[in-house]
Parts: structure tokens; sequence; C-alpha cells
């Protein structure tokens, strides 16, 4: 191990601490802006929220089926057979087929 250092013992008896100087704050800013120095805290950024960009949706109202996992990946493989953009556009086709399909059933009667 390293020896200890032999260090002068610090004599602060007579040490006083010196009152703190408020400097003219405007002043300081203004030379600051004519030197091109700005203040690290600026200006606050607003938060992000990318939810401000979008366009209010249509759909406000939410279906939910409890469903066996198998009928949920048939439904989801359909979807993607007709190469459909949502679950939203699936469904409203098959219910359009099946009111066709009622239609038909009730004028052959």
């Amino acid at each position: 191990m390293a020896e200890p250092r032999n260090r002068p013992a610090l004599k602060l008896d007579d040490f006083e601490p010196k009152a703190a100087s408020r400097s003219d704050v405007s002043a300081a800013r203004q030379a600051a802006s004519e030197l091109g120095f700005t203040a690290r805290e600026g200006h606050q950024p607003m938060p992000f929220d990318g939810r401000c960009y979008r366009r209010p949706s249509p759909r406000t109202a939410q279906l939910n089926i409890a469903t066996r996992p198998e009928i949920k990946d048939r439904f989801w493989r359909l979807a993607y057979e007709l190469d459909v953009a949502s679950g939203e556009e699936l469904l409203k086709r098959m219910l359009e087929s099946f009111e066709r399909e009622l239609g038909k059933e009730r004028t052959a009667k």
C-alpha cells in the first residue's frame, strides 16, 4: 500500500466568505446576446405528440367479439387473401354479402 502523504494542515481561521454580489442581469443578457451566446436553459420545447397531426377518425365505435383462436385465424387469413386494409373493411364486406344472400332468400319465398 502507498503511504499516506504528509500534507500541511490548512489554516482557515482567518477565512471569511465574501458575500455574493449580483451583477445587473439585464446588462449581462444584453452583452451575451450581442456576442451570440444563448442561455443553456433556452425555451423548453413543447412535448411532441403525434396525435396532434392525425385527422380525427370516423371510427368511434368498438366491436369486441370473444371467439376461438381458429375463428380469429380464419378471419385474418381471409382478410389477407382479399387484400383488405383493415378488419373493418372485411367485416363490412361480410355483412354486405350476408345481407345480399338474406335478401335473395326473402324474395325466393
